[in-house]
């Protein structure tokens, strides 16, 4: 719904990078953030609730960021990663 605030799952297994980085996005977006340093338990959250973005670390122990994407992505159909894109010269 319009005028809502964004929601954004952050998953880090640094829990310190993980509060500095929520507190900073807070401030500057007024979004609101669900932090988790585990994969399992974002995948928790990530089936409890509809969020707008993901951000994942991807060197995590036992499930990485893109198997980590890879099962969300089950739950949220139409996501697909972020890419850079590349310009011609």
């Amino acid at each position: 719904m319009p005028g809502e605030p964004k929601r954004i799952l952050m998953v880090d297994d640094d829990v310190a990078l993980l509060r500095i980085v929520r507190e900073a996005l807070v401030a500057t977006l007024k979004c609101e953030i669900d932090t988790s340093p585990t994969p399992e338990y974002a995948f928790e959250l990530a089936l409890k609730k509809k969020y707008d973005l993901f951000i994942f670390d991807f060197q995590m122990p036992m499930i990485d960021g893109a198997m980590l994407f890879f099962l969300i992505g089950k739950v949220y159909q139409s996501i697909e990663p972020i890419r850079k894109s590349r310009r011609s010269s």
